[in-house]
């Protein structure tokens, strides 16, 4: 057998054809993906696995850590020196991770400094000679909340109709009650809708969803994400969740598109997930969502998307649940199983301790109700008699800011049509009862109790809308009850205007609590849609009728920047402001009447000017109409050819009867 052996030009070759059927890997730049810890306690051996435990649960709340994970530094007997290395997945991360925890205090004596392995390269390498750093060029940045500086200090709303979306301000100093801040053709395919803080609009394409804002109403980042139908925003702005029921069916569960969690400020995608039980739900201040699984709610943490605690919070049987809107505490329902009672619990996070617990007996379904300021959480739970046959409803009142979470129960036999909490205050009201008219109870939480304030009988409504002020309410008779409408001071405990929009199908209230608009949608019906706009005491000051009208929304307002103290001191002084207010009021409705004054006068003189015109040009041509007829049509006809004619009106003036 002859040995085959191949020359240097052959050997070559075939390594060239090797590296066309197969492209080298990219090397991957591991300095980029590691960080250096500074100012770690200097600890023994035996103390080394319970600071190490310590580190990597700090590190891992920024994202997940890479194959070489922690290492500190020891010396030759095992303690620690002081530093140490952390390698994430991604250079994202590691960046991520020195933003964050740089200077994070450990504890009294020990503040952690991180710092991007790849700097150090950076300074090792800078050159001896400084040299001027070049201009460069940045982006104008619009100024999202322009809209709040307007003197005026009126809301906007946006409206959509056939294919056009126009935004307006909501003067009513004006003859049209409204002025137009922007409109276009075509942008949106669906709907459109505000970001909870009012910073941008969101529009819905095909391809996924795009937010706008700023002075100029520029696209600020969209989100690839086609046939997307479902868009929901974090409190604060900072994420955005999308669902697309084009993948359900076929989604693959290691690249799930069904729906995904966005980075908003950055447009990128954090991760994605497979549809399921339930939607996506934030904690106020973003740094967790949840959703339900299977004897499970699972809590992600942001930005990185990992579990919390790199697991699910498990709870058999669970079917409900909802956070606090003021603080990280998260409420579930559990209904009851066999011989187990149903519950209702309360956990806070991220310790996951359950710092309330109830009980329940003979339960049909509950509901979890959160007051806006996070002060109470209802729980509405239906529950039948010891006979099975009849259900009578519990309101489980939990109050949240007291020490140890009392509950207060209020029994109610009828049956609960609506429940509903004043945004600001202690009140909330239940429409209850059987038929198209219910009684409309309100009640307040006192220090001692339950206090009941009015019942309304036999009213036409089965929708609450309590103005965002508290205090005043809208009582609707939406869907089959028509668009009866009944405004209501609960504070002085009497009905202030009753008005009727046919068919209406939503109300809103303005931000400021002092308009609310009803409004007819094309989604609903196709006749006569368009809005009312009124006072919260029920005054009409503005109707609009509009073809394929589809919605209105306000746009939200942020929280206000003022201190409790400030506000206090407005509120002690409102008399003094509101002098001011109406003076200046008073003058500019007197300039704006003036404006429209000078408007009208300005499109009459046009007008006379134009029929002025005209009959120059009718009276040049007076000629030839005298040539086409062979008379002067203009010319008075003679006396003798002029035919009079009489008639007699009878008018009925007065008509009375007199008894003889």
């Amino acid at each position: 057998m002859t040995d085959f052996q191949l020359t240097e030009l052959e050997e070559k070759q075939i390594e060239e054809q090797l590296a066309k059927l197969e492209p080298p890997i990219p090397k991957r730049d591991y300095t980029r993906c590691v960080v250096v810890i500074d100012g770690l306690p200097v600890a023994p051996a035996s103390k080394l696995e319970k600071l190490s435990k310590v580190i990597r649960k700090k590190l891992t709340e920024v994202g997940p850590l890479g194959e070489t994970g922690l290492n500190l530094i020891t010396d030759d007997d095992g303690a620690t020196v002081g530093y140490g290395f952390a390698e994430y997945e991604t250079p994202d991360f590691a960046t991520r991770a020195v933003r964050q925890l740089n200077n994070l205090k450990l504890d009294k004596q020990h503040t952690l400094l991180f710092n991007l392995f790849s700097d150090f390269e950076k300074l090792e390498n800078l050159k001896e000679e400084y040299e001027e750093p070049k201009d460069i060029e940045l982006p104008k940045i619009e100024n999202m909340r322009q809209w709040l500086e307007d003197p005026r200090a009126v809301d906007q709303y946006v409206i959509r109709f056939g294919d056009r979306t126009e935004i307006y301000w909501n003067e009513q100093k004006g003859a049209q009650k409204a002025e137009l801040e922007y409109g276009r053709d075509n942008w949106t395919e669906s709907w459109v809708a505000w970001s909870p803080l009012g910073t941008y609009l969101t529009t819905i394409h095909r391809q996924g969803v795009a937010l706008w804002g700023g002075p100029s109403w520029s696209r600020i980042v969209r989100f690839q994400h086609p046939a997307v139908e479902v868009v929901e925003f974090s409190p604060q702005e900072n994420y955005l969740v999308t669902f697309s029921p084009q993948f359900v069916e076929k989604d693959n569960a290691k690249d799930p598109k069904a729906v995904i969690v966005w980075d908003v400020r950055t447009g990128r995608k954090l991760r994605g997930f497979i549809n399921g039980k339930s939607p996506f739900r934030w904690s106020p201040d973003d740094r967790f969502v949840a959703r339900l699984g299977e004897d499970v709610v699972s809590v992600y943490e942001t930005p990185h998307m990992g579990l919390h605690q790199k697991q699910s919070l498990k709870v058999p049987g669970v079917v409900d649940f909802a956070w606090s809107p003021s603080q990280n505490v998260l409420a579930y329902f559990v209904p009851e199983q066999g011989t187990r009672a149903a519950r209702v619990a309360l956990v806070e996070f991220p310790s996951r301790k359950v710092i309330r617990q109830k009980n329940l007996f003979n339960v049909a379904d509950a509901k979890l109700h959160w007051q806006k300021d996070g002060r109470f959480l209802c729980v509405k739970v239906d529950r039948t008699s010891k006979s099975k046959k009849t259900i009578f409803t519990n309101f489980e009142l939990f109050r949240m800011k007291e020490k140890e979470i009392p509950i207060d129960v209020l029994e109610m036999k009828d049956r609960i049509v609506a429940f509903a909490w004043e945004p600001k205050g202690k009140r909330f009201c239940v429409i209850h009862g059987e038929g198209s008219r219910a009684d409309i109870s309100f009640y307040e939480m006192k220090k001692k109790g339950v206090k009941f304030i009015v019942k309304l009988e036999k009213k036409p409504a089965n929708s609450i809308f309590w103005s965002p002020r508290g205090r005043h309410v809208v009582l609707a008779g939406m869907r089959n009850l028509n668009g009866q409408l009944e405004f209501y001071d609960v504070e002085a405990k009497e009905s202030m205007a009753v008005d009727e929009h046919f068919m209406a199908s939503s109300v809103e209230w303005d931000p400021t609590g002092r308009f609310v608009v009803t409004s007819v949608s094309a989604w609903r019906q196709k006749l006569e849609t368009g809005m009312n706009l009124y006072t919260f005491h029920g005054q009409k000051v503005h109707s609009v009728l509009r073809d394929m009208f589809y919605q209105l929304v306000w746009r939200p307002r942020p929280p206000s920047l003022l201190s409790h103290t400030t506000e206090q001191h407005i509120q002690a002084n409102l008399d003094e402001y509101i002098e001011g207010i109406k003076e200046s009021d008073a003058h500019e409705a007197d300039a704006v009447k003036i404006a429209d004054r000078k408007k009208r006068a300005d499109q009459i003189a046009a007008f006379a000017a134009k029929v002025e015109a005209a009959l120059k040009v009718y009276q040049a041509a007076k000629d030839k109409r005298i040539a086409v007829y062979g008379f002067d049509p203009d010319a008075p006809l003679p006396a003798d050819q002029l035919e009079k004619t009489e008639a007699i009106v009878e008018e009925v003036l007065e008509v009375k009867k007199e008894v003889l």
